[in-house]
């Protein structure tokens, strides 16, 4: 890129009271759209739930529940027992005499009922672990089914309602996340790995004073230092810019960065301040498609009023972060970098949690024909 000076030229048909009013309108898009992130309560616990080898996969997904079994056991003689400081294992016992470790089930059967909360996270395996459904416990005491599930002999009938805000497949999962759920025994709890499972639910979320954004790079034959680095000074160039203009933070702010591109992977930028992470998921998104995007699958139109045409304009007022941001347009399309899509959603409908699709093709988001989608050189 070709040295720059602080003289650098702007639209001539801008005037600096319209860059100010343009200015002071992102900034309100950008803190609006910051408080519409998606919050981790922090004490939140977390929880791998097995399906019986897949059979009630479908069957949790599509009652919006999670159930363990020992359907002998009366949910309410449990709950009594438990409150009255009983012996569980005695009471299954009693409904499965010869049971080889009635205490076992008695363990389950409490950490259901006692243990986990609303608004703690589940995470249940198909068949074969095919693919994972990521939930959150709804408000509710457990109750017990009482319709028989057709095609199943038993019915799990202990259920909790459930949330469930994204599927993914096996290979989009990350390994490491995998293999904690090597696990033989029907609930475990999963909280020492919460922040990988957050990353996973979650492409924008805060936690604990914190505000994560995940970039997904979805290129598979190995990455290229040049791409990955210019396209990182890329983003920081355009956010300085955004940072010093807007004043979005009063002191310098330190922005965490973690990565992970094992062809594909991804990029998490972490800061305190949300509104700096909102900039980013914006940059980014305005820099894959530009202020000409109409992105059908979540209802919004990117040439209208808003956050991203907005921020395009902001883009062409200079020569300098036009160039910049046609340099992150090439190098994101070479790494096949995905939209955040909790970002576009949350200034769709913030009162809807995301449903993502990460084996959907992009088909829906391409800019229409006619449209411009790049900030444009004048």
């Amino acid at each position: 890129m070709e040295p720059y000076s602080s003289k650098e030229k702007v639209n001539p048909q801008d005037n600096p009271m319209d860059t100010q009013i343009t200015n002071a309108r992102l900034l309100q898009e950008i803190e609006a759209a910051a408080k519409k992130i998606t919050v981790i309560d922090p004490a939140c616990r977390y929880w791998f739930i097995r399906t019986n080898g897949g059979e009630f996969y479908d069957d949790f997904k599509a009652s919006k529940t999670i159930g363990i079994g020992y359907d002998l056991v009366p949910l309410f003689n449990a709950r009594m027992t438990i409150q009255a400081k009983g012996d569980l294992g005695a009471l299954v016992d009693t409904h499965y005499p010869g049971m080889s470790q009635p205490r076992r089930a008695a363990g389950l059967i409490h950490r259901f009922i006692m243990e986990m909360k609303p608004g703690d996270v589940v995470v249940i395996p198909s068949h074969h672990s095919q693919e994972f459904s990521f939930g959150i416990i709804q408000k509710g005491e457990p109750f017990e089914m009482t319709e028989k599930i057709a095609g199943l002999e038993q019915g799990f009938k202990k259920r909790r309602s459930v949330r469930w805000v994204v599927t993914k497949p096996r290979h989009l999962v990350e390994a490491n996340l995998r293999s904690a759920f090597v696990s033989y025994q029907t609930l475990s709890e999963a909280t020492a790995y919460g922040d990988l499972i957050d990353r996973e639910m979650y492409g924008l979320y805060t936690k604990a004073g914190r505000t994560h954004i995940k970039i997904e790079v979805g290129h598979i034959d190995g990455i290229y230092g040049r791409d990955y680095f210019k396209m990182g000074s890329a983003i920081f160039e355009l956010l300085d810019d955004l940072e010093a203009e807007l004043k979005l933070s009063p002191n310098p702010e330190r922005i965490e960065f973690k990565t992970n591109v094992q062809s594909p992977g991804w990029l998490e930028f972490i800061s305190q301040n949300s509104a700096l992470i909102i900039a980013i998921a914006s940059i980014t998104t305005v820099a894959l498609f530009g202020g000409g995007l109409r992105v059908k699958s979540w209802g919004l139109d990117l040439t209208t009023p808003g956050l991203f045409n907005s921020l395009t304009v902001f883009l062409n007022a200079k020569q300098r972060r036009k160039l910049t941001a046609q340099i992150l347009k090439a190098k994101m399309a070479e790494l096949e970098v995905e939209p955040v899509t909790e970002m576009m959603k949350a200034l769709h409908d913030p009162n809807e949690s995301p449903k993502l699709d990460p084996t959907k093709a992009k088909e829906d988001e391409k800019p229409e024909k006619g449209s411009n989608s790049e900030p444009q050189t004048s």
